[in-house]
């Protein structure tokens, strides 16, 4: 026997026992008064909580809550409030995915609805969605309102296990006296939290009684147990029928929410389209990225598709975009997928370059440009090394688009997935391998990758358990799907980034040092901005006539001041920061000219510069490299952004 089917035996066999004893033992009776007076002590003021050890202090807590909220531990719990009947069927919907993994799960678990223990769900606001009652406790239940829609929290009954996890977000179990309202000194309850693919609670299962002596230990380790298998069933479906989603269009950026409008999910051509946000997309409300769409937020509302229509962006101008609902297996829809199609542009790469996307003239990037050619044909694994923000993935790119061009590139963020779905996520699984699975099974990530490339960002979040299990891959070139036997072949490059220190990682346990080897065949470090000197004005221009063709404005220029800072600046989100740096500025310039006042405040402190004061040291470092790398002065005045006559000026200025 498993220990589920342990922790199973062990609770009927006590619940069968109790049926025909619902005598409170004496030791019992004693606690449960003492606790009682002592709940009574603390509310009064009488007690110090601090000098209390017979209840757990987040309980202790609680109560004081509680009473805040203006319940009376006499009060009883049929006042609790019932929504209404229309809300409960939205609800109900809303729901359906979480609680169809729920049925799925308790199947095994059945013998416990036919005595004395109950099954209970509620969302993260303590609406309970299914209560399934033992028969035991039917009668008793009824006098506490336990119905499909109570609402059960701490404003409404005060301290309960079910009411404490949406506070300390973790399984918790809660007994007799210990709940607030006397009418539960008998009751004993278990509950544990349910996360969805964004760790936000989505739901709270809870296992109680009315029978104080059927409780024990075991009951909380129980309530975990099932509630850690709806969570991984809950999480499947969604990520599962998000990634189907975003498989059929997966060359368009896809941007999907859920159903209260916030982002789950990016592909990485979202990504680089909405790059200009900086931080993570994740979480963040849609009206963040589009502003007010009234088409969008129609279709959001509706549930209808929305096919091929023109949206203006705020600053990416006008696209064509369509909204289109996912849905789950039972047809309940939990979220849309937004598919925004590419503007017309004119790569880079179209003079035949592919680092011609990669900007710069500095000596540390040409450096590593001209090490990154020599790479390219090997065809073994490469590591790429940076701080976040210097452009790993554009050099990913890069690569593929040199050494497999014809083929696909694959990103996938290892920090991003969840840790439960990883493996699966990454290698595939066969049909009927686990609940919920697809009956014709999925491929992995990696067999998407085929012939091609597969990118792995922040492979220094990859979870230990699988790490040898893509050693394997790359050594054997060739994967199993999990719950499958048969063998696939890999025949793919591996490109692998992270902004942390993989070697230092393996030193301490965190990376397995048999995989660095295998990865770091080829390593590469990206310089950080702060080392990459007059890039840094390069970078500017770039990004400011990009500003400039989306608003289809004159290019905003930086005048001395605001240019020096830039140089002087340590820029610890490197080019991201700068390329958000100078949106923001480039917004604030409203006659073309940014200057020092239009930068951002943390960028602005670093210096004391006024408009009048001269150019501080770094700008003749600047100067000197832009000298040595260029062939004659105006080719280092236009690097600059300055006149001649300026350059000349600063030459005799400096004495270079």
């Amino acid at each position: 026997m498993n220990n589920t089917d342990l922790m199973l035996s062990s609770i009927i066999r006590n619940s069968e026992k109790s049926v025909f004893d619902q005598t409170i033992r004496t030791e019992d009776k004693i606690y449960i008064e003492r606790v009682k007076q002592l709940k009574l002590e603390i509310l009064k003021g009488v007690a110090n909580p601090s000098e209390v050890d017979l209840v757990q202090p987040e309980i202790i807590d609680s109560w004081i809550r509680s009473r805040n909220y203006g319940l009376e531990v006499n009060q009883s719990p049929r006042t609790s409030p019932v929504i209404p009947k229309a809300d409960m069927e939205n609800l109900l919907v809303a729901n359906r995915s979480l609680i169809n993994a729920t049925l799925s799960s308790l199947r095994q678990f059945e013998p416990l609805l036919h005595v004395n223990y109950d099954v209970l769900l509620s969302d993260p606001n303590g609406v309970f969605l299914l209560t399934m009652l033992g028969e035991n406790n039917k009668i008793a239940y009824e006098s506490f309102n336990l119905v499909p829609g109570a609402v059960w929290n701490e404003q409404t009954i005060g301290t309960s296990a079910m009411s404490l996890v949406p506070v300390l977000k973790r399984p918790i179990q809660v007994c007799g006296p210990e709940i607030y309202l006397e009418d539960f000194h008998t009751v004993a309850s278990s509950s544990a939290p349910i996360f969805d693919i964004k760790d936000n609670l989505a739901g709270i299962l809870s296992i109680a009684t009315v029978n104080y002596q059927c409780v024990n230990s075991l009951n909380l380790s129980l309530a975990a147990s099932i509630a850690a298998l709806i969570q991984k069933e809950f999480q499947l479906t969604m990520y599962k029928e998000m990634d189907k989603a975003t498989n059929e269009v997966s060359d368009e950026a896809l941007i999907t929410i859920d159903g209260q409008g916030f982002i789950i999910y990016v592909n990485q051509a979202a990504v680089s389209l909405f790059r200009h946000m900086g931080s993570s997309l994740i979480g963040r409300p849609l009206d963040s990225l589009f502003g007010d769409q009234s088409k969008i937020k129609k279709a959001l509302k509706s549930g209808q598709p929305l096919s091929n229509t023109e949206i203006v962006i705020p600053k990416l101008g006008t696209r064509q975009c369509s909204v289109r609902p996912i849905k789950d297996q039972q047809g309940s829809r939990f979220g849309c997928l937004i598919v925004i199609k590419r503007a017309k542009t004119t790569h880079a790469t179209t003079n035949g370059d592919a680092f011609a996307a990669i900007i710069g003239s500095s000596a540390p990037i040409r450096e590593t440009v001209s090490l990154t050619r020599r790479f390219v044909g090997c065809e073994s694994n490469i590591l790429l090394q940076g701080e976040s923000g210097t452009g790993k993935e554009l050099f990913a790119r890069a690569i593929h688009s040199i050494s497999r061009p014809n083929c696909p590139f694959v990103a996938v963020n290892c920090g991003a997935i969840p840790k439960t779905l990883a493996e699966s996520e990454l290698f595939g699984y066969e049909g009927g391998s686990f609940t919920g699975a697809e009956r014709q099974g999925r491929q992995g990530k990696i067999e998407y990758a085929g012939n091609g490339t597969l990118f792995l960002d922040e492979i220094g979040d990859l979870p230990l358990e699988l790490q040898p299990i893509l050693l394997r891959v790359l050594e054997e070139k060739q994967i199993v799907r999990v719950g499958g036997t048969r063998s696939i072949q890999a025949d793919f490059q591996l490109i692998a980034a992270s902004n942390r220190n993989l070697f230092d990682l393996m030193k301490k346990g965190l990376f397995r040092e048999d995989l660095y080897y295998r990865l770091a065949i080829f390593k590469i470090v990206i310089p950080p901005l702060r080392e990459r000197g007059p890039d840094i004005l390069l970078l500017s221009d770039h990004f400011l006539s990009a500003f400039a063709q989306k608003r289809e404005i004159p290019s905003p220029t930086l005048n001395r001041a605001a240019k020096t800072i830039l140089l002087q600046y340590s820029w610890p989100g490197n080019v991201r920061q700068l390329q958000n740096c100078l949106t923001y500025s480039a917004s604030l310039a409203c006659d073309g000219i940014i200057r020092l006042e239009n930068l951002p405040e943390e960028i602005r402190v670093t210096s004391v510069l006024s408009e009048e004061e001269p150019a501080p040291h770094p700008e003749m470092e600047s100067i000197r490299q832009a000298l040595q790398k260029s062939d004659n002065v105006s080719d280092a005045a236009r690097v600059l952004g300055l006149s001649r006559a300026t350059l000349y000026r600063k030459i005799r200025h400096y004495g270079l």
